[in-house]
């Protein structure tokens, strides 16, 4: 049972109506929607209440021949019925104080931190759950939308997934910088890049990924792609050389 039931049946205990206990919560910022599903499960304790309800007869029998067993319960009831008018009268709950715990309350800190990552993803105000306020910025400012690839890769630790994130990401937005995040091959991505765009201007003034790129289709014309002469001789030198060492 939520925190949310037990207290809605923690009120009604007390003597509050449906009603009441209704208006409080819609005030204290739960809508009204989680008050009626909570409400819905708590059907199950009316054979309680029905039981209840019976048994009162019994009782006022019994008070009406021991007077002082009555007088006790009369003081009794005074003492509760201030107690409720005071709490009815006392500063209403906050959400926080009543909201339900979310599903990931006791796990780990880096497990919990996790949960709460995917959960804000899915459209959870839970950013303010995590342990550190890098966490905390990367979730308000939708981190996932920004860098889905390390965002997934904080959530998984799956480097894998990360380099395959990252070359789909460099073919669908053409843009070769998601290479240069990779770990591992990430001249093999620029040259594939370039062969699945048709574009070898997306090497833009890295030298060496010219080389590698004419070193790659055995072509060194690619090298006089390069702007100035120098860099154009530094790139048919290293062509020579990485050539050799190929062989």
């Amino acid at each position: 049972m939520s925190q949310l039931t037990n207290y809605i049946q923690k009120e009604l205990d007390k003597g509050f109506s449906q009603d009441l206990v209704t208006k409080k919560l819609l005030q204290a910022g739960y809508t009204q929607q989680e008050i009626s599903e909570s409400f819905q499960s708590l059907k199950s304790a009316e054979p309680l209440l029905r039981r209840k309800s019976i048994e009162m007869p019994h009782m006022e029998f019994h008070i009406k021949w021991s007077r002082w067993v009555f007088g006790i319960l009369a003081v009794l009831l005074v003492a509760v019925f201030g107690y409720l008018i005071y709490l009815y009268e006392g500063e209403l709950p906050t959400f926080e104080e009543v909201g339900v715990p979310s599903s990931c309350d006791g796990l780990a800190v880096e497990e919990k931190n996790v949960c709460l990552l995917q959960l804000a993803q899915q459209g959870e105000d839970v950013c303010a759950q995590l342990s550190t306020e890098v966490l905390r910025t990367l979730c308000t400012e939708k981190y996932w939308e920004k860098d889905t690839c390390n965002f997934n890769f904080l959530v998984t630790k799956d480097t894998a997934q990360r380099e395959q994130c990252l070359w789909e990401q460099a073919v669908e937005m053409k843009d070769t910088s998601y290479c240069y995040e990779k770990i591992y091959d990430r001249y093999d991505c620029l040259i594939n890049l370039i062969d699945e765009v048709g574009d070898v201007s997306l090497c833009g003034e890295n030298i060496l990924c010219y080389e590698k790129y004419a070193i790659n289709k055995q072509d060194e014309t690619f090298c006089d792609i390069l702007v100035d002469e120098e860099s154009q001789m530094r790139c048919h030198r290293e062509y020579q050389v990485l050539l050799t060492t190929t062989q």
